[in-house]
């Protein structure tokens, strides 16, 4: 179960920054492959998009409205309600990320 990075450049669009893996022997052997198969990338998320993408790995996405990541969280801040989780690590900007966490009610640091 993975967070939906609605992202185009990746096979699968999954956001690895939030997923949920069951522990079966097939996913085991996956995580291996994901740390020790060659070629490796700058970013984690393509390599976990390639490698499940080539592998053909069953997945589900979690709904966006409940689940957003930061990109479809801020182009859809009007229409978010209920949010579970949201993956804020798409603005690198501090005090960016502050306000817009602010703003929606989701800051709970002092």
């Amino acid at each position: 179960i993975a967070q939906n990075d609605t992202n185009k450049h990746y096979e699968l669009s999954l956001n690895s920054g939030f997923m949920y893996w069951r522990r079966t022997d097939e996913n085991l052997d996956l995580i291996h492959d994901i740390i020790t198969v060659p070629p490796f990338w700058h970013i984690d998320q393509a390599r976990v998009n390639t490698r499940m993408y080539k592998r053909n790995t069953p997945h589900t996405t979690l709904d966006l409205f409940h689940f957003p990541n930061g990109n479809f969280f801020t182009s859809h801040f009007n229409e978010m309600y209920d949010i579970v989780v949201l993956h804020a690590n798409w603005n690198n900007k501090q005090h960016e990320k502050e306000n817009m966490l602010r703003k929606a009610n989701l800051w709970f640091l002092g």
